[in-house]
């Protein structure tokens, strides 16, 4: 009987906490690559924390009216492609920035807004091919 209750408290107890999606003092970031024979995509998803979050907005809304203006998307995102570098056998793609589209302030500032951004890059010298012995790709 005692380890019904027991058990049972435990249950409420779990159910009863809230369960937050991230660390509210990160700013997370998830990449998918997808890479075809000639050409690579990339999708960087990216959602600030709460106490990260003023710090993130004042990047992104340079001006500092409250407003992410689509010329200061477009700067931010032309930001984080200037950081990136992806590289294929030594050779380093020209990744060009496909869209982005950005979460509004308010539920970027309760860290439930993400900020998601597309890039691409052709594959130079005729697309990926299989190495002797290897795979390669379809």
């Amino acid at each position: 009987m005692k380890m019904r209750l027991a058990a049972a408290g435990a249950i409420l107890l779990f159910v009863g906490t809230p369960a937050f999606a991230h660390r509210l003092d990160e700013y997370l970031q998830a990449t998918t690559i997808s890479v075809e024979k000639d050409r690579v995509q990339a999708q960087i998803r990216m959602t600030p924390g709460v106490a990260v979050f003023p710090v993130v907005l004042a990047h992104i809304d340079t001006d500092a009216d409250g407003v992410i203006s689509e010329a200061e998307q477009r700067a931010y995102a032309e930001g984080v492609l200037g950081d990136l570098s992806l590289t294929i056998d030594g050779d380093r793609l020209q990744l060009r920035l496909v869209s982005s589209k950005f979460a509004n302030i308010e539920e970027m500032k309760e860290g439930r807004g993400e900020i998601q951004l597309e890039f691409d890059a052709d594959v130079p010298g005729g697309g990926l091919t299989s190495a002797p012995g290897g795979r390669g790709c379809p």
